[in-house]
Protein backbone atom coordinates (compact mmCIF):
# COMPACT_ATOMS: atom_id res chain seq x y z
CA UNK A 1 0.00 0.00 0.00
CA UNK A 2 1.30 3.45 -0.94
CA UNK A 3 0.68 6.17 1.62
CA UNK A 4 1.24 9.75 0.49
CA UNK A 5 2.01 12.24 3.17
CA UNK A 6 2.29 15.70 1.73
CA UNK A 7 1.37 18.06 4.51
CA UNK A 8 2.01 21.79 4.22
CA UNK A 9 1.28 22.95 7.77
CA UNK A 10 0.07 26.47 8.44
CA UNK A 11 -0.33 27.79 11.99
CA UNK A 12 -2.41 30.81 12.87
CA UNK A 13 -1.65 32.32 16.29
CA UNK A 14 -4.02 35.02 17.54
CA UNK A 15 -4.09 37.08 20.71
CA UNK A 16 -6.27 40.19 21.07
CA UNK A 17 -6.27 41.75 17.59
CA UNK A 18 -2.83 40.40 16.62
CA UNK A 19 -2.59 37.48 14.18
CA UNK A 20 0.59 35.71 13.11
CA UNK A 21 0.66 33.13 10.29
CA UNK A 22 3.52 30.65 10.15
CA UNK A 23 4.36 27.80 7.78
CA UNK A 24 6.66 24.94 8.82
CA UNK A 25 7.92 23.17 5.72
CA UNK A 26 6.40 20.07 4.15
CA UNK A 27 6.17 16.36 4.88
CA UNK A 28 4.75 13.84 7.33
CA UNK A 29 6.61 15.11 10.39
CA UNK A 30 7.17 18.85 10.02
CA UNK A 31 9.03 20.40 12.90
CA UNK A 32 9.11 24.00 14.04
CA UNK A 33 11.30 25.55 16.67
CA UNK A 34 10.27 29.18 16.31
CA UNK A 35 9.86 31.86 18.95
CA UNK A 36 7.05 34.41 18.63
CA UNK A 37 6.95 37.60 20.67
CA UNK A 38 3.63 39.42 21.18
CA UNK A 39 3.22 42.74 22.97
CA UNK A 40 -0.26 42.61 24.49
CA UNK A 41 -2.40 44.60 26.89
CA UNK A 42 -3.30 43.56 30.41
CA UNK A 43 -6.72 42.34 29.19
CA UNK A 44 -5.29 39.54 27.02
CA UNK A 45 -6.04 36.19 28.62
CA UNK A 46 -6.04 33.65 25.78
CA UNK A 47 -3.87 32.65 22.86
CA UNK A 48 -5.75 30.94 20.01
CA UNK A 49 -3.84 28.50 17.79
CA UNK A 50 -5.36 27.05 14.62
CA UNK A 51 -3.55 24.47 12.49
CA UNK A 52 -4.31 24.00 8.79
CA UNK A 53 -2.95 22.02 5.86
CA UNK A 54 -2.23 24.76 3.31
CA UNK A 55 -3.54 23.98 -0.17
CA UNK A 56 -2.89 25.92 -3.36
CA UNK A 57 -6.01 26.67 -5.37
CA UNK A 58 -8.46 25.22 -2.82
CA UNK A 59 -9.50 25.97 0.75
CA UNK A 60 -7.02 24.99 3.46
CA UNK A 61 -7.88 21.81 5.38
CA UNK A 62 -8.57 22.09 9.11
CA UNK A 63 -6.15 20.02 11.24
CA UNK A 64 -6.80 21.22 14.79
CA UNK A 65 -7.03 24.12 17.21
CA UNK A 66 -6.20 24.98 20.79
CA UNK A 67 -6.79 27.81 23.24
Amino acid sequence: MLILCILQPLASLAICNLICLYTAGKGCEPESNETFVFTVSDGATELFIKLLDSDSGTDDDFVGEAT
